[in-house]
């Protein structure tokens, strides 16, 4: 949304380390970087990994963000279109992240059903089943669709 790559100042988040800006729309990443990296594998601590979620999910409450971002891919700051600009060179603690928020928000926000690997594969997955339906009921002809 517009305006994202500089008011998280006025919500009183954290500084990002970097944000990452489409100039033309004013879309940004905000881009936060961590001292330790949280592991993600099935033998993984669940309560870091529940603590780490809490922690997105308030983050991303206070910046008003897009609550269906899957976290796979983001702007790269290196492509010369987009306007990058550093707030902070040292890398976050999630206890340090966590003291900018309220963490109860995580427990307040409602689950999104599209909410996972994001709105490409909700859509993919509805328009799956309705070219299914469309088949069986004897659409065959691409004209008709």
């Amino acid at each position: 949304r517009e305006g994202a790559a500089i008011d998280w100042s006025d919500r009183n988040a954290p500084a990002p380390n970097i944000t990452v800006k489409n100039p033309v729309n004013g879309h940004a990443h905000l881009l936060y970087a961590l001292n330790i990296a949280v592991r993600t594998a099935p033998d993984s601590s669940v309560k870091a990994l529940k603590y780490a979620a809490a922690i997105e999910r308030s983050l991303c409450e206070k910046l008003c963000a897009d609550v269906n971002y899957s976290g796979l891919i983001c702007k790269n700051p290196f492509h010369l279109e987009w306007q990058v600009m550093e707030w902070r060179e040292e890398a976050y603690t999630l206890d340090e992240l966590a003291d900018y928020l309220d963490l109860s928000a995580s427990a307040r926000r409602s689950i999104d059903k599209h909410y996972g690997m994001g709105r490409n594969c909700h859509l993919f997955e509805m328009t799956r089943k309705w070219a299914y339906r469309a088949i069986r009921q004897g659409w065959p002809e691409f004209s008709q669709w």
